[in-house]
């Protein structure tokens, strides 16, 4: 067989290391972050922690021979000044006792009297694993020998101070309580699980809409709200570990301020005594060495200010258009596509879905997911059901005083938030006609 030499012209794409570098820390949530940057900080001798009080100080002096910082009795003591740091702001883990253990132990901080603290103790006691409360208040101060107003009292206590939900008799008042934490009883979703979950369990949104008074769109924004409450005030979810919000929204005088909760992350910079070793090093081998780790660091280092410039303008997009939803909770929430972020904020949807993935951001009246921030439009899925927005198009015709196409009501559909398709439209509006036959 006959060699012969052929020049091919070929595009590829390829990822070069700081790209790689970037797209794995944008994607970490803040505790596998911080492990990451602690695990570099101790591999790599160009890395050094900025700790408070060390106004420019070197962890290592310049004379000092490199083959010193690897030996314990000097290691050991920047190891454990790193620790200490740590130590004061742990990043939470699953606690070895379970939930009734912790609540009977601390619910004696939530009352003067001995009393009360052994009446709190019996409730405690006697709630089912899920945290419901079993027993009626009168079976409860019969079994004590108090009054049932006493109960009730010590009772209202727990529910107001310990996790949300915590006491309740029913999934109604489990639901309630968490929104009341959250939104206030103030709140139409609070209103409308008060007065109608009965019909709101079993989707009978207009008749919500008109006996609430309330507009057809918010009853089906309370009930899709619901999904992010819990059913149940104590739920198994197995090893999952607790959280830290990333970043702290704040409004001042009326103004929204965003700030990074950096004291859970250790703040790096250069080493400045190796830098200076590396110019005067005279060894090629030692100065390859660490010309690989200060390349290794200065990726780091631009990664993490890469992370920190995009989060800081995603979260600035995010709070401008849902301004309800940080002031006031879910049920201020608009419909809001990463497509929305992308055009705002110039980054591609997959960068921003990186971002968004597994952080967390503490608002005023709590601590949510970055995710929870995007709520898509609604459109004929699994979770939009049907027969909702056939109540729509009916309400639409029939304010109408005069004949709609079938374009005119997509369009007064998709302001209202649900994006269907004008044949779909079509389809669903002759349904109506058959049904409203079958009626007559």
């Amino acid at each position: 067989m006959k060699q012969r030499l052929i020049q091919r012209q070929r595009l590829d794409v390829r990822l070069t290391p700081q790209m790689h570098q970037f797209l794995k820390v944008i994607q970490m949530p803040i505790q596998e972050l911080s492990a990451y940057v602690e695990m570099e900080l101790q591999e790599n001798p160009l890395l050094e922690e900025i700790v408070p009080n060390d106004e420019g100080r070197d962890r290592l002096n310049a004379a000092e021979d490199m083959d010193k910082y690897f030996e314990e009795d000097l290691y050991t003591p920047i190891k454990e000044q790193y620790y200490e740091v740590q130590q004061r702001s742990p990043i939470p883990i699953k606690a070895e006792e379970n939930w009734r253990e912790g609540l009977y132990r601390d619910i004696s901080t939530l009352f003067d009297s001995e009393e009360d603290v052994r009446i709190a103790r019996f409730i405690i006691f006697n709630l089912s694993d899920n945290g419901f409360l079993t027993m009626t208040p009168s079976n409860l101060a019969e079994m004590l020998g108090v009054s049932q107003d006493h109960i009730e009292r010590v009772l209202d206590v727990i529910k107001k101070n310990c996790m949300p939900g915590i006491g309740a008799r029913d999934v109604k008042e489990c639901l309630l309580l968490q929104i009341e934490r959250c939104e206030g009883r103030d709140s139409v979703v609070y209103r409308i699980v008060e007065s109608a979950f009965a019909d709101l369990i079993r989707r009978r949104y207009r008749k919500i809409a008109r006996i609430m008074r309330v507009p057809l769109k918010q009853v089906l924004f309370t009930a899709q709200s619901l999904r992010r409450y819990y059913t149940s005030p104590i739920i198994d979810r197995g090893d999952m570990c607790c959280v830290y919000p990333e970043y702290e929204v704040k409004i001042v005088d009326g103004n929204i301020q965003i700030e990074k909760l950096s004291w859970h992350m250790p703040k790096l910079r250069l080493n400045q005594a190796y830098i200076r070793l590396l110019r005067s090093q005279p060894n090629k081998e030692t100065r390859e060495f660490l010309q690989n780790y200060l390349r290794r660091a200065k990726d780091l280092l631009h990664a993490l200010d890469e992370r920190h410039r995009k989060m800081m303008d995603l979260l600035e997009f995010l709070t401008i258009r849902q301004r309800g939803f940080v002031e006031n909770g879910y049920s201020f929430l608009r419909p809001l596509t990463l497509k929305d972020a992308s055009d705002y904020t110039g980054m591609s949807e997959s960068t921003i879905s990186r971002l968004a993935n597994n952080k967390y951001v503490q608002l005023p009246w709590g601590c949510v997911r970055l995710k929870e921030f995007f709520l898509n439009p609604l459109s004929y899925t699994n979770d939009t059901p049907k027969a909702m927005i056939l109540e729509l198009i009916k309400e639409i015709i029939s304010s109408s005083d005069r004949r709609l196409s079938d374009e005119a009501i997509r369009k007064k559909l998709l302001q209202q938030g649900i994006q269907i398709s004008r044949r779909t439209v079509n389809k669903y509006r002759n349904e109506l006609k058959k049904s409203q036959r079958l009626d007559s």
